[in-house]
């Protein structure tokens, strides 16, 4: 995924998966995660972000590893301007 990154802006991603694999990301820098619990099933929410970063276009963010299987990814990543 990549998106522009205003002057000054934040960027957050966030995934859930249906798997309890630890999640990595790249180009974000504060993360965090937990483990979601749906009866005996284990799921994995991650969430990472930058603030007042310079201004970059298509920066490039990602998260691994990526569940290929559909219906187990979830994932959103977005770019705000500083207000």
């Amino acid at each position: 995924m990549s998106l522009d990154v205003p002057s000054n802006g934040l960027i957050v991603g966030n995934v859930k998966r249906g798997r309890n694999d630890a999640i990595t990301w790249t180009n974000l820098t504060e993360i965090g995660d937990e483990i979601l619990f749906d009866g005996a099933l284990q799921r994995r929410h991650s969430w990472g972000w930058d603030l007042m970063m310079p201004q970059e276009a298509a920066r490039s963010i990602s998260y691994s590893p990526f569940e290929s299987t559909n219906g187990l990814n979830a994932v959103t990543v977005a770019s705000f301007s500083p207000s």
